[in-house]
């Protein structure tokens, strides 16, 4: 989800961007746009949506297999926003109520905020604190890039 917010007729009115089936791991999938900007009151009734369709279609005999992912490869994105759809004709909340108003407002780190002291154990093996290796898995061309911090202790 990322928060957004759109003027409407004046008025400031808070959403989110919903993106789902994303992943990394063995078999990496970028997420797919479910919900480009459902309001936030309408969030919790669309999430509903998404698990009783992944509970109902979803994958139960391998564990490792049970993403939503793996369910829209097996039945194609837009057959999915279809039974989405479906559900959320089922669902009796069409709205649940979000006071943002009631969340405290996030307070920064005061300017003057002191950063704890580290030092490097072993400055030949890193360049500010990281040891960089490239991975042998190679997958479909894409390489990954692994930055291990190992070097940096914290004097806390």
């Amino acid at each position: 989800m990322i928060p957004k917010i759109r003027i409407v007729d004046g008025k400031e009115v808070r959403g989110f961007k919903v993106m789902v089936a994303g992943g990394l791991g063995a078999q990496p999938m970028l997420a797919k746009v479910g919900f480009e900007f459902p309001e936030a009151d309408e969030l919790i009734p669309y999430i509903e949506s998404v698990l009783r369709v992944f509970d109902r279609h979803g994958e139960r005999a391998s564990r490792h297999k049970a993403r939503i992912k793996f369910l829209i490869q097996k039945i194609g994105f837009e057959e999915f926003d279809r039974l989405v759809k479906e559900e959320y004709k089922a669902i009796k909340h069409k709205s649940v109520h979000v006071d943002a108003e009631a969340w405290p407002d996030a307070a920064l780190p005061a300017a003057d905020a002191v950063v704890p002291a580290y030092t490097v154990r072993d400055p030949k093996n890193t360049k500010h604190g990281k040891r960089r290796t490239l991975s042998s898995k190679n997958r479909k061309g894409i390489m990954a890039l692994i930055s291990v911090c190992r070097s940096v202790t914290s004097a806390l």
